[in-house]
């Protein structure tokens, strides 16, 4: 899909000799072109999120924490994530969390409880998709929006 976009620029020197630029008309405007770059092509290495959440052959399958527009409050940089997975994983299947746009795989044993060491403090997207034994993802999330903030000291307002 693109997207268009256009836009008419009016540039003019006003009484006190300064350029001035704007969307309207003035008296001895001159209307200017404006050259707009194209989209960056997607980064094919770059896993994208499936067009719509599906939970696949699971009943169930999304992130329950960090909750979505959640603000967490912390002085460590480690996140707990918790899955909801119902039924358990099927044999084959593998999990992996994707964190701005990395995949993180993750180690069976961990079942649906992680914790992610090292996240940068500032906001983050996250999903987690389900790949089969061929590696094809076959289930996904619903993307998680979430905050990590370092700790507001007492007697000061956020």
């Amino acid at each position: 899909m693109s997207i268009g976009a256009s836009a008419q620029v009016f540039k003019w020197v006003d009484a006190d000799g300064r350029t001035q630029f704007s969307d309207r008309r003035e008296p001895d405007a001159q209307a200017i072109g404006l050259k707009l770059p194209k989209p960056a092509a997607a980064d094919p290495t770059v896993p994208a999120p499936a067009a719509a959440p599906k939970p696949g052959p699971y009943s169930a399958f999304e992130i329950l924490s960090p909750e979505t527009n959640k603000t967490l409050r912390q002085p460590e940089d480690t996140v707990a994530v918790s899955l909801l997975l119902d039924p358990p994983l099927m044999e084959g299947h593998k999990i992996e969390l994707v964190l701005d746009e990395v995949a993180i795989p993750v180690e069976k044993s961990a079942g649906t409880q992680l914790n992610l060491q090292g996240v940068s403090f500032g906001s983050h997207r996250a999903y987690a998709q389900i790949r089969d034994p061929q590696g094809a993802v076959i289930a996904g999330t619903p993307i998680v929006i979430f905050h990590l903030r370092k700790p507001i000291p007492p007697g000061v307002l956020p």
